[in-house]
């Protein structure tokens, strides 16, 4: 049977050493937000020396929080911190493909991505987004009219420089220009530009449109009807990176539109 004294000597040191501490619980002499076997040594140090750290958060590198003294912190402290919800940082991703784990403040402020809570670099999951391959590596997305109807085409990407081919039909025997618009939007996080060259890789170049981050880009092109000759051709897309960090863009190109005078005779 425990003496009375002891039981009446915990119930007043945890009363003192509570008052003292901002605990995550009463009794958790060693902060780890229970109150278990694990503070009996800590609480006879606190009551036999006077040895009795307040509680707080700490912050590791990898963005994860515990509680515990500062003593026991290997990471960055915060005197009576809570770990709910998480103050620490979490993972940062940057245009260039590197990693960091940051405040999101500080992320955002570096024209980063924040990735969230409890979010971690290893492994890294962040996109380069700057690796432009070569034209010739053009994704094709088909083919439409440019003269006949309102067919489209398009594409979602994940978020990285890339190249396109479209082909612009002549469906109509009648003498009407073919046309086309080409249209990047970009989005809230990013700038990616758009160019476009006639026929194929090595083409000329037809019109770009460089707008700012998250606004629509968009180069309208045509070409004069040669009468009694097929004006079916090809256009090449680029899309160019120029800084953000979280999400892609969306392609979509529309055929038969009121152009304005740009040529790209196949």
């Amino acid at each position: 049977m425990v003496p009375r004294c002891v039981i009446l000597g915990w119930a007043v040191a945890i009363a003192l050493v509570g008052s003292v501490q901002a605990q995550l619980s009463p009794g958790d002499m060693n902060c780890d937000g229970v109150a278990d076997g694990l503070d009996i040594a800590p609480f006879v140090d606190c009551l036999l020396t006077g040895n009795c750290p307040p509680c707080g958060s700490c912050c590791a590198g990898d963005g994860t929080c515990t509680g515990t003294t500062q003593a026991g912190c290997a990471g960055t402290w915060t005197l009576g911190g809570t770990c709910s919800p998480n103050p620490c940082g979490a993972r940062c991703c940057f245009g260039n493909g590197t990693c960091a784990i940051q405040m999101e403040a500080d992320c955002v402020a570096q024209g980063g991505c924040f990735g969230g809570t409890g979010t971690t670099c290893a492994p890294n999951p962040c996109i380069n987004r700057n690796t432009n391959p070569l034209c010739n590596s053009f994704t094709d997305l088909g083919s439409l009219s440019g003269d006949t109807g309102a067919q489209s085409t398009g594409v979602s990407s994940p978020g990285t420089e890339s190249w396109y081919r479209v082909q612009i039909r002549e469906d109509s025997d009648t003498p009407v220009y073919i046309s086309a618009w080409v249209d990047l939007q970009s989005g809230p996080n990013n700038n990616y530009d758009l160019y476009i060259y006639c026929i194929s890789c090595g083409g000329s170049f037809a019109g770009s449109s460089t707008n700012g981050t998250g606004v629509l880009d968009r180069v309208e092109i045509a070409w004069a009807d040669d009468w009694g000759h097929e004006d079916t051709g090809n256009i090449l897309i680029e899309v160019r990176w120029q800084n953000g960090a979280c999400g892609g863009y969306d392609l979509d190109v529309y055929g038969n539109q009121v152009a304005s005078v740009t040529t790209c005779n196949p």
